[in-house]
């Protein structure tokens, strides 16, 4: 399952030209999840800048997302290291993180990521052509 599902990524990875680094371990994504989300509540603005360097540690550097001291490290780059002890020792973000879980299995959502168009799930490692031509159906005006 891992192969197919490494395999399905690096093609779609090549066919869009992204940088990528091969790995071979999964990772425990809670401290990196937490860590995005309490600064998405605490910090906002500095969210997508801490996401975008969480998501090129670990796909463009092969990085362990899992590890604490390249989260810490990755806070620090990003100047949010101040909000680890609310991230990880609080309960807010961990709410807010079940929620999420939860709203996504009422939905029937499996997959990380999944992004839904017009009620129409696509989950995992979906080419951008197939995204684009589902934004493009929502996008023409209906009659």
């Amino acid at each position: 399952r891992w192969r197919a599902m490494t395999t399905a990524l690096e093609k779609l990875v090549a066919e869009d030209d992204l940088p990528w680094q091969p790995r071979e371990f999964t990772t425990n994504t809670r401290r990196a999840i937490l860590l995005a989300q309490g600064v998405l509540l605490q910090r906002p603005d500095a969210f997508m800048p801490l996401h975008r360097g969480i998501f090129h540690a670990y796909f463009a550097e092969g990085r362990n997302i899992g590890d604490t001291a390249i989260l810490e490290d990755l806070a620090r780059t990003h100047g949010v290291d101040d909000l680890l002890p609310f991230a990880w020792q609080m309960p807010e973000p961990v709410r807010v993180v079940l929620s999420h879980v939860e709203a996504a299995r009422e939905l029937g959502l499996d997959g990380v990521p999944t992004l839904v168009v017009s009620g129409r799930p696509f989950s995992g490692t979906v080419s951008m052509d197939l995204l684009r031509q589902a934004l493009e159906q929502e996008c023409v005006p209906h009659t």
